[in-house]
C-alpha cells in the first residue's frame, strides 16, 4: 500500500521524492545562514522538538541554512507573535494563524510581510510546481494587488464544520452522531451527559470563548447558509448572496448563536471557564474535562482527533465548506517583512513543500522514535507510546505540504490520493482570489480588534447576558469605526468583481 502515498507524492512534484536519505551527510559549510521558523502548536509544546531540529539540520546542511525550530502554544500565539514582531525580534519563516491580530490580511495591512514574489520565483521552483499540481488557484488567495505574500499551507483545503465527541459516552448514552441532523439533537446529546457525567462539561470551545464557530448553524444542518469572512473580523457575505457585504455582529445569525450560548451555559452545558479558557478542546478532552466540541476540518478527522486526544472519537458532519481565500491564507507561510534572511528562508520553504523527510519530521517526528510507518503505508505510535507519552507530534494540517505525510492509523490508506482528488473538484466561492487589502482602515481594524477581544470571549461562551451587553457591544463596534470596514470591504468587492468579469 505504500505505493499509493509515492504516487501522489509522484503527481505532486512531477519528478523525483526525496526521503531520508539525505539525512548523515556532510557538515555545513563556513557561511552558513541562520533562519528562526516560528510554528504554532495545537497542545503543549513537544519535548521532543530538539532532536526534531537537529533532524531538520542535517538535512540542510548541504544547503548551508541552519534551521532554529520555535513553537509556540496555539493558546500564547495571539499575545506572543504581535511583541515579537513589533521588538523585530528573529523570525524568518513563520506560519500565519487565523487568529485576528496574527491572521494573514492583518499582518498584510501593518506592512509586516515581506512581498515574496521575487524570491518564489527565483528559489521555489519546486514549490511553485507542486501547488500548480494540486489547485493552479491556490496561490492566487495569498495575493494582494497581484504580489505574493505568503504561500499557502499545502493541506486538504475541502473541509467541513464538524461536531466531534468521545465514543465511549456516546455509546453509553445510546447515542448515534452520524443520525444527529440539528442543534436540537445536539442539544439532547448535551442534557444526557449533564445529567450523566456531573465532573464533565458536554460542550467545550476554542482559547478565550469561541464554543460554537460563526458558521454554527441554529437549526437544522441541512438549513445552513455558507458565509465567507473577508478579514477584518466584521465584513462578511453569505454566499446566497455574494456580492453584498454585510457587519456580521448585526446579523440575525450572530444574535441568535450568542443567545444559544448563553442558554447553553445557563443550562450547564458549555464549559464553565470557557470564557478564559487558554486550552485547545482536544487538551480539554485529553484531560477529561470535556465531551465534546465543534470545528473545521477535513476528510480523517476521527483518526486524528483520536490520536491526538488518546480516546475513540466520532464526528459527524454538519455542513461543507466551498473553497475560500479565507482558507488559502489560513495556516499560510510568510516571511516577516523586516527578516534578512527571506532568501534563505524561501529556499528551506522550497525543500519543505518538495522533499517528504521534512515534512515529515515537522509533523510526526522522527521516525521510529516518534512514529513508525505500518505495512499499510500508515502511520502509528511505536509500541508502547500514546498520545501522552510521545515525544513530538504536530498536527498534519501544521506542515508545509500533507500529500507528503503518510496518514495516521485508522484513516484509509490512500487517504491523501482521496484528498488530492477532492481538492481538484471541489466547488469554489466565487470570491475565490478576492483578498481584502487592509490598508486604508487600519487605525479602525485596531479599534476593532480591542472591542472584539474585550466582548467576544464573554459572548461567544455564553458567560455574559447578552440582553444586557450585545447592544454595548454594537455601540462599541459602531464608535471604533465598523461601518467603514464594511463600505471599504464593499467599495474593493465591487472593483474585483468588475475587474475580473464576475
Amino acid at each position: 500500500m505504500r505505493k499509493i502515498a509515492v504516487f501522489v507524492m509522484v503527481a505532486l512534484l512531477g519528478g523525483p521524492v526525496l526521503f531520508a536519505g539525505g539525512r548523515g551527510q556532510s557538515a555545513a559549510p563556513a557561511g552558513q545562514r541562520s533562519i528562526t521558523v516560528m510554528v504554532p502548536s495545537m497542545g503543549p509544546v513537544p519535548r521532543g522538538r530538539p532532536e526534531v531540529e537537529s533532524a531538520i539540520n542535517e538535512i540542510m546542511a548541504p544547503h548551508g541554512i541552519r534551521v532554529n525550530l520555535n513553537i509556540v502554544e496555539v493558546g500564547s500565539w495571539a499575545s506572543t507573535l504581535p511583541m515579537m514582531l513589533a521588538s523585530q525580534e528573529k523570525i524568518d519563516l513563520l506560519l500565519l494563524v487565523s487568529i485576528p491580530v496574527t491572521s494573514f490580511n492583518n499582518m498584510v495591512s501593518q506592512n509586516q510581510l515581506m512581498d515574496i514574489t521575487d524570491l518564489v520565483a527565483r528559489h521555489g521552483q519546486d514549490l511553485s510546481r507542486t501547488m500548480q499540481n494540486v489547485i493552479p488557484d491556490f496561490l492566487e488567495g495569498t495575493k494582494v494587488n497581484g504580489r505574493l505574500m505568503a504561500v499557502p499551507g499545502l493541506f486538504n483545503k475541502v473541509n467541513s464544520y464538524y461536531y466531534l465527541a468521545r465514543a465511549d459516552l456516546l455509546d453509553k448514552y445510546g447515542v448515534d452522531i452520524y443520525g444527529l441532523k440539528s442543534m436540537d439533537d445536539i442539544e439532547a446529546v448535551l442534557q444526557k451527559v449533564r445529567a450523566g457525567e456531573p465532573s464533565l462539561a458536554p460542550l467545550v470551545g476554542q482559547v478565550e470563548g469561541t464554543v460554537m464557530n460563526y458558521e454554527t448553524p441554529l437549526g437544522t444542518f441541512s438549513g445552513y447558509i455558507n458565509m465567507e469572512s473577508l478579514g477584518d473580523n466584521v465584513s462578511y457575505v453569505f454566499l446566497n448572496n455574494p456580492w453584498q457585504v454585510v457587519n456580521y455582529f448585526k446579523t440575525d445569525t450572530f444574535r441568535d448563536r450568542v443567545y444559544k450560548a448563553r442558554d447553553w451555559y445557563q443550562k450547564g452545558y458549555i464549559y464553565r471557564d470557557a470564557m478564559i479558557n487558554q486550552e485547545m478542546p482536544e487538551e480539554l478532552v485529553k484531560s477529561n474535562k470535556g465531551f465534546s466540541w465543534f470545528m473545521d476540518s477535513e476528510l480523517g478527522i476521527e483518526a486524528a482527533k483520536s490520536a491526538q486526544t488518546g480516546k475513540q472519537i466520532r464526528a459527524v458532519n454538519v455542513h461543507d465548506n466551498p473553497l475560500t481565500t479565507s482558507l488559502m491564507t489560513k495556516f499560510a507561510w510568510g516571511v516577516p517583512s523586516y527578516s534578512k534572511e527571506g532568501e534563505a528562508a524561501i529556499q528551506f520553504l522550497n525543500q519543505l513543500y518538495s522533499r517528504a523527510d521534512l515534512s515529515r519530521l515537522l509533523t510526526w517526528g522522527i521516525e521510529g522514535r516518534d512514529y513508525i510507518v505500518k505495512a499499510d503505508g500508515t502511520a502509528a505510535y511505536p509500541p508502547g507510546l500514546t498520545a501522552q507519552t510521545v515525544p513530538y507530534r504536530q498536527m498534519d494540517f501544521l506542515g508545509a505540504n500533507q500529500f507528503l505525510v503518510p496518514p495516521w492509523e485508522g484513516n484509509p490508506p490512500d487517504l491523501r490520493t482521496t484528498a488530492l482528488k477532492q481538492n481538484q473538484a471541489a466547488p469554489a466561492s466565487p470570491l475565490l482570489g478576492f483578498s481584502y487589502d487592509l490598508a486604508p482602515v487600519t487605525l479602525e481594524l485596531t479599534a476593532i480588534t480591542n472591542v472584539i477581544n474585550e466582548y467576544g470571549p464573554g459572548l461567544n461562551s455564553g458567560a455574559i447576558d447578552p440582553a444586557e451587553v450585545l447592544p454595548r457591544f454594537l455601540k462599541a463596534l459602531d464608535d471604533a469605526g465598523a461601518e467603514k470596514l464594511v463600505a471599504e470591504a464593499q467599495r474593493q468587492l465591487n472593483a474585483w468583481r468588475a475587474a475580473a468579469g464576475k
